[in-house]
């Protein structure tokens, strides 16, 4: 086995090769945004992946890469392809689809965790740390906990920075005690609108928790709600209610 891995061929294809390039009739349709971004990903860093295809004899019949081929060919490269012969081209697509998988959040953490930058590194290491001993929340949870204010994709592009870490500490421990009165406090949602309000200068802690033990768990200030906006007018009405004069010091962040 290991001397058959050792020959299995590696060669380039391009719009140029001796023998055609093929996509297999019941492979997935092309998705022309998928090329669009991986031509731009191209022309930033060069081919980053090789191509898995199938010789036929007379054509190399793409296993894995058909977007990736279509982006390199519109640019007019050549990629790297691992040559399969051993078994047949639908046998292949299925132990790719089969074996391959989308990133995920941890696998990006995971990732920037052993990054060249030290800076990059520290940061991925520390919010690894902060989700294994916070096990309950999610990566985007995290990220908007210790790295106020970003967007839930600047986790997976390496660019996010932690603005305090005892700070992040902080509000942990305030949705703890939060949990007891809006049961969803610990959802991404509720947390993407809780850390604006907690990071602003004129947030009391104490004060919003005098509030919520005054108001009936039935309240209909206390609703389930979908949406990030919604969650901080409902935390502002919280904060001030039975004030005389109303206060909007965190109108700004909903808005």
């Amino acid at each position: 086995m290991k001397e058959e891995m050792e020959k299995t061929p590696i060669v380039y294809i391009g719009l140029d090769s001796k023998k055609p390039v093929e996509f297999m009739e019941n492979n997935r349709p092309i998705n022309n945004a998928l090329v669009k971004r991986l031509e731009e990903s191209m022309k930033k860093y060069g081919i980053l992946s090789a191509l898995t295809v199938y010789d036929t004899g007379d054509s190399y019949l793409i296993v894995d890469g058909q977007h990736r081929w279509t982006a390199a060919s519109n640019l007019g490269l050549s990629m790297p392809a691992i040559i399969t012969s051993n078994f047949s081209a639908m046998e292949a697509v299925m132990e790719m689809n089969t074996i391959g998988k989308n990133w995920s959040m941890p696998d990006y953490v995971e990732f920037y965790s052993n990054h060249d930058d030290p800076n990059i590194r520290n940061v991925y290491s520390t919010l690894r740390t902060k989700k294994r001993h916070n096990s309950e929340y999610n990566y985007g949870s995290i990220q908007q906990i210790f790295c106020y204010p970003t967007q839930p994709k600047a986790l997976k592009e390496g660019i996010v920075r932690i603005v305090d870490e005892e700070m992040g500490d902080e509000i942990i421990r305030y949705l703890n005690e939060l949990e007891g009165y809006l049961p969803l406090a610990k959802t991404t949602r509720f947390i993407t609108a809780f850390a604006y309000m907690a990071n602003h200068e004129e947030y009391s802690h104490s004060r919003m928790m005098r509030k919520l033990k005054g108001i009936n768990k039935s309240s209909p200030l206390l609703v389930c709600i979908s949406n990030p906006i919604d969650y901080g007018r409902m935390l502002t009405k919280i904060f001030n209610r039975n004030q005389t004069k109303n206060l909007t010091m965190f109108r700004s962040s909903w808005l």
